[in-house]
Formats: C-alpha cells, structure tokens, sequence
C-alpha cells in the first residue's frame, strides 16, 4: 500500500519540478499569507458595495445602460485588485529574498536568474487569476444586463491581466535593484506612482471602450488594439530583463537575452508602425513613429551601453567558436562598447523601417515622395542627438564601468545631459533676452534642429552630423578594443576544441 501511494506521489512531484519551483513555493506561500487572505476578501467586499449601489442608481435612473455602469464600476474595482494589489504582491515577494536572506540559498542552487523572476511572476499571475475569477460573476451579471457585449468584456479582461502581468514584472525589477531597506522605501513609493498612472490610464480607456463597441469592426482598429496590447507587454519584457540582470552574478552573461528581446520589441513596433500606415496613411507618421521608437530604444540601449567594459568568464565561453558568427553576435555580448554598437544597429533599424514607409508604402497618389524622404533625414538628425547623448557619459566612465555606482551614475548623466542641452540654452536665452532661444529655437534641441522649419537648416545639419562623427571617431578605440576582445574569445574557443579534439 505504501509502495503504491509512493508510485501515485511521484508524478505530482515529478510535475511539479516540470514547472518552476519558484513557482510552486511561492504559489503556496502567498495564498497562506495574510497580505493575500486579508485584502482578498475585503476587495470582494468592496466590489459588491459598488455593485449593488450601480445596480441601484442604474435600474432607477437608466435601466437601458444599467450594465454599462455595472462593468464599468466593477471593473475599476478589479483593476485595481490586479494592477495594484497584485503588483505590490510581486514587490514584497521579490524583497522578501532580501530581508529573509534566502537570496544566498538561491544562488547556490541550480536556478537561474531568469527562473526565478519567471517563477514569481507566475505565482503573481496565479493571483491575478483568483481576482478574476471572483470578480467574473458581476462581469457576467453586467452582460446579462444588456448594454455591453461579451467580446467588449473579453477583450478588457485580457489587457487588465496583461497589464497586471506587466506592472507585476515593473514591481520585480524596481524590487532587484537595492537591498538596502531605505532605498527599497523610495523604490516602493516610485511603483505606487507608477500604478497610479498605469491604472488611471487603464480606468480611462475602458471607459472609452465600453461607449464605443464597434472598435473592432475595421482592420485598423485592431492594429491599433494590436499595438495597444504590445505598448503594454513591451514596458513588462524589458523589466523581466532588468530584474534577471540584477539577479545574476556579475561573470554570467545577463546581457544578450535582454538584448535580443529589446530587438525582437523593435522588429515587432516597426511591422506594426508599417501595417497601420498601410491601412491608415498619414504624413506624420514615418516622422513620429520613427521618432517614438528612436526615443525608446535609447532609453533601452542606455543600459547596455553602461555596462562593464570587458567579458565576464561566463560571456567570454559562449562567444561563437566561427570569426565570422563571432561578428555578428557581437553586438549582443555584454559591454559597454558593444551596447553602443547595439544601438546603432537599433537606429538603422528604424531608418529602414521609415525607409520602408517612404519609398514603398508611400501611396504617390496622396502624398509627395520628397516629403516623406525628409521624414527619413529629420529622424537620422534625432539619432545623432540620442547617440551623443548615450556615447559621451559612457566614453567618460568607461574606465570606471566595472563600478556599479558608476554605472549608476552615467544612467544618471544621459537623461539629464539630453534636457540640460534643452532647457538650458532657453533659460540663458530668456535671461539675456534672445527670444529664439527662450522659445526653445537653438541648435542643443533636437526636436527644434530635426523637425522645426528653419531658414538655415541645411547648416545647423551639417553642423550636427560633424559632431555625431566627432563623437563616434572618440569612441571608435573603444569598440575596436571590444572586437578585438571578441575575437581573441573566439580563438581561444577554437584552440579549445581542437585540444580536445586532439587529446581525444
């Protein structure tokens, strides 16, 4: 009897270390907690309240939108529960490792960083189920009520589990990055007001939502849901990186995953941007969609373009043994210099998705080539900016990059040397009283250089393209000692294996 009730425990266990241990501790870990047994039962609570005082006000006043304003409150409650308490959730879990000191123990098991976060991410997530599912029976009261359809409340429960997943993943990384408790203080009041936003934005547009149920009956409406779902997921991805790269130890090659994912983002943003000018043609778009995205990838590539110089003992083993392969993975190795070659391979990647758009999805019939070939020249001039604004901090404290406040410090520098080159010019400018300046018309602003209508613009490019080659030539012994670096990893992976090959 024993032997057969060992036999029917073994594939529990064996399912249970098939998915992520992580997972399962601290699935078991949170619903015994009090944080979740107190405030689960409290939102029900609260969500009924309001449910039965919009069942009142509606079946009195406007029974034909009673549902409407059943969802709509009950829905705020429970976005709220999932974009709010859940995410705290995710920042507790996280700190716990922390201030428990169970951190060391993790380490020493075979866990890897990115299972970790994906296990607690994935408990996260169970509680965000739960929250549904709880909440589930007033959504489908509200549907009964007419007024609403399913595919409205389908399509709102989606992007409020989606956006719960990616605040949760927002909480994890902000939760990473400090163990000192007075930081982590300052961490905490930083999500609260990043939830803040994310919720009344998501509170909003439901709203907008629900008064509009034909938002899915043309193709362009469901790109643009399309491209609202991955703005959501995107902010989520990146965090699951910085939240990987803060738990792993500092040989191991952190880098390239959270490189190939910010690329895979980008490639996903640019055949969107070109599926919705296509169904949707307008003369800004190649400008600001290029914009938008050159703005983010800097921000992104920031990151990886601060990070230590040389190849980690783990990174420098997993160089392709192939010079040729080796190349081409360059950009996607851990370090400074190749974090920079990274970003501009991200900005051609963006000048030929606005090439794309200008030259061949350009209806002639509407719209002048000339024009949108401009779109391509005012965002390569935003890219100098952006690329002097990343490759000068870093140049700077490239020496000091092994320095984690180092680091810190020139993550620091790039945001505020980019509105410092702003703001600054037009405060001399009002100061001593030249409008233009004060007016935000100078050359350090690179909206005003790229995309304002200047008598001498032809000039002021000039001048900017002789100063992002300036910046690049600086850096240029920097990166050619990363290549070289690569290389020389490369070889010695090949008179690895032919040693072994050898003594076999």
């Amino acid at each position: 009897m024993s032997e057969t009730a060992t036999d029917v425990a073994a594939p529990e266990r064996g399912f249970s270390d098939r998915w992520n241990p992580i997972f399962v501790k601290e699935v078991r870990a949170s619903l015994r907690g009090r944080y979740f047994r107190v405030l689960f039962p409290l939102t029900l609570l609260v969500a009924t309240a309001v449910a039965v005082l919009q069942l009142v006000g509606g079946i009195e006043y406007q029974r034909d939108r009673a549902g409407i304003s059943l969802f709509q409150g009950v829905f705020a409650c429970l976005l709220l529960a999932v974009n709010g308490l859940v995410p705290f959730a995710a920042f507790l879990n996280m700190g716990h490792e922390w201030e428990e000191h169970t951190y060391d123990l993790l380490v020493l098991s075979k866990l890897k960083p990115r299972q970790i976060v994906f296990g607690k991410l994935l408990s996260v997530g169970v509680e965000a189920l739960l929250y549904t599912s709880a909440f589930a029976p007033f959504l489908v009261f509200a549907f009964l009520l007419r007024g609403i359809g399913i595919e409205t409340i389908t399509l709102l429960l989606a992007g409020a589990l989606t956006a719960s997943a990616s605040c949760s993943a927002i909480a994890m990384a902000l939760s990473s990055l400090s163990r000192v408790r007075s930081v982590r203080v300052v961490l905490l009041v930083l999500l609260a007001a990043v939830l803040f936003v994310a919720n009344a934005f998501a509170i909003g547009f439901s709203a907008m939502y629900v008064r509009n149920p034909d938002a899915l009956n043309s193709l362009t409406a469901l790109l643009w849901v399309g491209t609202t779902f991955v703005s959501i997921v995107i902010p989520g991805v990146l965090a699951l990186g910085v939240a990987a790269n803060s738990l792993a130890h500092a040989e191991e090659n952190a880098s390239t995953v959270p490189r190939v994912l910010v690329t895979s983002v980008l490639l996903v943003l640019a055949a969107l941007l070109i599926a919705l000018f296509v169904q949707d043609p307008d003369t800004d778009m190649p400008q600001a969609g290029g914009a938008v995205l050159t703005i983010g990838i800097t921000l992104c590539d920031m990151f990886f373009a601060s990070e230590p110089e040389r190849l980690g003992v783990r990174a420098r083993e997993q160089v392709p043994r192939s010079p040729l392969a080796a190349l081409l993975a360059f950009p996607f190795l851990p370090g400074g210099a190749r974090g920079l070659a990274l970003l501009v391979l991200h900005y051609a990647l963006i000048l030929a998705t606005v090439g794309v758009i200008t030259f061949w999805c350009a209806p002639a019939a509407h719209f002048s080539r000339p024009a949108f070939a401009s779109a391509l020249r005012d965002v390569a001039v935003l890219q100098v900016f952006c690329f002097a604004y990343v490759a000068i901090p870093t140049l700077l404290f490239a020496s000091r990059s092994h320095k984690a406040g180092a680091r810190v410090l020139t993550r620091v520098l790039v945001p505020i040397g980019a509105l410092f080159s702003m703001f600054l010019p037009a405060l001399v400018g009002f100061l001593v009283g030249v409008r233009d300046w004060a007016e935000m018309k100078h050359g350090f602003d690179p909206f005003w250089v790229a995309f304002g209508q200047t008598s001498d613009a032809r000039a002021v490019h000039v001048f900017v393209w002789l100063v992002g080659g300036v910046v690049l030539l600086a850096n240029a012994p920097r990166i050619q000692r990363s290549l070289t670096e690569t290389l020389a990893a490369s070889r010695e992976r090949r008179a690895h294996t032919r040693e072994a090959s050898s003594g076999g």
